[in-house]
């Protein structure tokens, strides 16, 4: 339907593809610096053999803050970052594979979301070097995405009372 895949949604599309783009380099970027070595999230996430000291660091941090010395601020750590990755991922992919077609604005959301639920809870998080950068994309993606529905909301909806229209006339025409 002309609706879902008109310019004014592919514009939004590829504006919300931008900053998915954007949040995917910033988590192969240098993120946190412990004890002169830097880290970034996926390097993190994905290669967890290789962070016994940042890890260690982390937990006493947290413990400081107040947190319970255990595992499981690691797997929310780890969760926000991982939901963000495959959220942007999969919302590229369709983007690609779908070219433009609106509701491809639903994974810039959920990705925008993981990321402000990341960032806004998480004290390891906000010790990053570019959390602020990411938690502000995350906002903006989440505002073109739904400015982007909204606009191809009401372009559907223009477009069914056209039609509606058309149906009356030519109901019209056929009754005389």
């Amino acid at each position: 339907m002309d609706a879902f895949n008109n310019k004014k949604t592919k514009l939004f599309c590829i504006i919300a593809g931008a900053l998915m783009v954007g949040l995917l380099v910033f988590q192969f970027l240098p993120f946190w610096t412990v004890k002169e070595k830097i880290y970034s999230m996926n390097e993190y996430i994905w290669f967890p053999d290789h962070n016994g000291a940042v890890t260690a660091a982390f937990k006493t941090i947290m413990g400081d803050l107040g947190f319970p010395k255990d595992d499981n601020f690691i797997n929310w750590l780890v969760l926000w970052p991982v939901m963000q990755t495959v959220f942007a991922i999969l919302g590229l992919a369709i983007h690609v594979k779908a070219k433009g077609n609106g509701f491809m604005l639903l994974f810039p959301i959920a990705c925008g979301v993981s990321g402000i639920l990341g960032f806004t809870r998480h004290p390891i998080l906000q010790m990053g070097s570019t959390w602020v950068i990411q938690l502000v994309i995350s906002i903006v993606m989440i505002v073109v995405a739904i400015v982007g529905l909204v606009l191809m909301v009401k372009d559907f909806l223009a477009h069914q009372r056209e039609l509606e229209e058309k149906l009356a006339e030519a109901r019209a025409l056929e009754g005389k």
